[in-house]
């Protein structure tokens, strides 16, 4: 069995990213108190929405550059 990516699902996984967050607090700073669980998930929600923008734009750039290359070798054969 190997691993498996997919994209996260702040409903679905927010109990597991909630408990890593939470351990790796304690961790570093000996305790959990000042851990906010509603505040880590609305920054999950809105670094995941920054990403989805971002990855929407760099696929833009990559389709635009992909038409550039397939019109020049276009170009070039004629």
């Amino acid at each position: 069995m190997g691993i498996k990516f997919r994209t996260i699902n702040i409903e679905l996984d927010s109990d597991n990213f909630i408990k890593f967050r939470k351990d790796s607090f304690r961790v570093s700073f000996g305790h959990e108190d000042d851990f906010n669980e509603q505040e880590y998930i609305d920054l999950i929600q809105k670094r995941t929405k920054e990403l989805e923008t971002e990855n929407d734009k760099l696929k833009r750039i990559l389709g635009d550059k992909d038409l550039e290359i397939a019109l020049l070798r276009d170009m070039l054969k004629k």
